[in-house]
């Protein structure tokens, strides 16, 4: 089985990867290292830096004759989108019709594809949200995502191109950046452990579906086996937990006294989020494994270890 995997540098990506080849498939991982890290590229794996909007990914598809594409590079920072939507457009919408022609082109049997399901459902009405969800995106980056799942629906329609969109739930895990606004665990982890307050935008009483990272990498691994022809699929716990809940957490397994800073709300932040996960489980024989209190103890040990390095 050979299998591209774009973004395989990222937090998720990377995850996917080394799974991948724990299972025997032969990987390529593509990234541009805008956002990715090189440490954590799986040294079995075949490397490419490059973006996945220019002409040489068509060129290494065509070459290397993939079975299936994992799609895990995009776009996701909502501000980021709404301060420069052209950008978003490229890399999420030209950049994946790059990958969807050149998959029709040289006969891929699948692709996979990831989106943020916050940024495609907007403000949930009702919880958990099924993928039949009114689809509400605010910024460009939700409306990208949501256009691509289109395309998707287009290339089965048109070129019998199977495909499966993964809406994440907030992921976390080893991995996860700190070193931005995204990503809360990980933040959160990070400043307990030196031992800074920690800011958090709005009440903390805003809920959120969080889902260990391990556990999106088994709905990643299932979709490789599984047989489908287009599905949108939510990928979550259907769990919700409040941020106050979170940083209690952490601090408990840090034993840690830091204080909590209430700023204001930020912007496009929604007040809940949790998912509805029947389909994945019918779809994938899959389900989330890793509970909350496991998965924070996962996350804690790998950013303590990152300070003893």
């Amino acid at each position: 089985m050979k299998i591209l995997v774009t973004g395989g540098a990222g937090f998720i990506g990377s995850h996917i990867v080394d799974e991948y080849i724990s299972m025997g498939y032969d990987v390529t991982v593509v990234d541009n290292l805008s956002s990715g890290n090189q440490h954590f590229l799986n040294p079995k794996a075949k490397f490419e830096k490059m973006d996945i909007c220019c002409d040489k990914i068509q060129e290494l598809i065509g070459d290397e004759k993939f079975d299936i594409i994992n799609h895990q590079a995009a776009q996701v920072n909502k501000e980021y989108s709404s301060e420069n939507p052209i950008e978003d457009a490229r890399i999420n919408i030209i950049g994946s019709i790059n990958l969807l022609q050149s998959a029709v082109k040289h006969k891929v049997e699948k692709i996979i594809v990831a989106s943020d399901s916050s940024a495609i459902y907007g403000e949930q009405y009702y919880f958990p949200a099924h993928e039949n969800h009114q689809k509400r995106p605010v910024v460009p980056a939700g409306i990208s995502q949501y256009t691509v799942e289109r395309y998707l629906s287009y290339y089965w329609n048109n070129f019998r191109l199977k495909s499966i969109s993964f809406r994440y739930a907030n992921v976390y895990g080893p991995r996860q950046k700190y070193d931005s606004n995204k990503g809360a665990i990980a933040i959160f982890c990070k400043k307990i452990l030196a031992g800074e307050d920690v800011v958090v935008y709005g009440t903390g009483k805003q809920t959120r579906d969080f889902i260990f990272v391990e556990d999106v990498v088994s709905a990643n691994v299932q979709a490789v086996t599984s047989s489908f022809n287009h599905e949108v699929l939510n990928i979550g716990t259907a769990i919700e937990t409040s941020i106050n809940d979170i940083i209690s957490i952490i601090k408990e397994k840090a034993n840690s006294d830091i204080s909590i800073i209430n700023e204001p709300s930020e912007l496009y932040d929604e007040v809940r989020t949790c998912l509805d996960i029947k389909e994945a489980k019918a779809v994938l024989k899959w389900e989330p494994l890793c509970d909350l209190d496991e998965g924070i103890d996962l996350t804690v040990d790998y950013f303590k270890s990152l300070d003893n390095k």
